[in-house]
């Protein structure tokens, strides 16, 4: 079953693999890139980056939940063709959770879009989706159909009680998505990041895993994995989750501390060297992807920034 929490980890985890292999290009025009990359963080949908990482393509459409779950299922496949590799790099548990607990966050009312995520952060809204707030709206349901859908976290449930829809609906407005300046999103922006996507060939044959056609052929079946940000993504999620397994019992080990910022900050630390750690394991898989070089360099340069986290 889709775990909400894991899911929003694996998005941004993608989101950030395909910024840093756009980085990593030598073909686009250096004045794309960055324009590239902002996009992929700031403003595309995860339709849309789920796209871009498993076919190369941008879909004109921001949001396709039935595409975006045959993505996943795609994506799942690949996982499991390679599930020996995966399991090598990250252990049986995150292959595991690449399988079965990672999915569309889309059906939870929300996404992944740095603004968006930070504004429903900061909003609360996104504390629905835990454990603890399933509960409380299963309880307030008291036994009805829309209690026990609620509890499950699904998207119909959050818009029937009235919670996470409103705030995916002002998020969306915060961010204007796309600074959608009065005209379509595909009038303001389709256009000029699908030109760029095209420039920059080389850009999109890292990027794309293969044309959705040809997933499930002869090259689900060739052991190799086509495009390196999956391999980059999921090393990047494996990082995340060894990072919250520990930072995340850092409040409750605190909070009797005489030094509680001291305490903290070994927390962290401890942390982010586990982070360092999970990433650093997928770079010994990169041999596994048609470009072993970029997907070295990609992870390289996420354990650098989490290096300088380090204090």
């Amino acid at each position: 079953m889709y775990n909400a929490s894991d899911s929003i980890l694996f998005m941004t985890s993608a989101r950030q693999a395909v910024k840093n292999i756009i980085g990593l290009s030598e073909s686009a025009d250096p004045k794309n890139i960055a324009k590239m990359q902002n996009f992929v963080m700031n403003e595309a949908t995860d339709y849309q980056v789920m796209s871009l990482m498993m076919t190369g393509e941008i879909p004109e459409q921001r949001y396709n939940l039935e595409e975006e779950f045959e993505l996943f299922d795609y994506f799942r496949d690949t996982v499991l063709e390679n599930f020996q590799m995966f399991t090598e790099a990250h252990g049986i548990e995150i292959a595991k959770s690449l399988v079965s607990e990672v999915g569309p966050v889309s059906q939870f009312g929300i996404d992944t879009a740095v603004p968006v995520l930070t504004h429903l952060y900061e909003s609360g809204a996104i504390d629905i989706l835990t454990e603890k707030k399933k509960k409380a709206a299963a309880k307030a349901g008291k036994g009805t159909k829309a209690g026990k859908t609620a509890a499950k976290g699904t998207e119909a449930a959050a818009k029937k009680q009235g919670w996470i829809s409103k705030q995916a609906a002002a998020a969306n407005k915060y961010i204007g998505y796309g600074k959608a300046s009065r005209q379509p999103w595909h009038a303001t922006q389709y256009g000029r990041m699908k030109k760029a996507w095209e420039a920059g060939k080389e850009v999109k044959k890292d990027t794309g895993f293969m044309p959705k056609a040809a997933v499930g052929d002869a090259a689900l079946h060739a052991g190799k994995l086509a495009a390196p940000t999956i391999a980059v993504a999921a090393a990047l999620y494996a990082g995340a989750k060894a990072y919250k397994a520990i930072f995340g019992k850092a409040r409750a080990a605190c909070k009797g501390a005489e030094d509680k910022a001291a305490c903290l900050r070994q927390y962290k630390n401890k942390a982010v060297q586990a982070q360092i750690a999970a990433v650093k394991a997928g770079a010994a898989k990169c041999a596994n992807s048609k470009n072993p070089e970029k997907c070295r360099a990609a992870i390289q340069k996420k354990v650098g920034k989490l290096q300088a986290k380090m204090g």
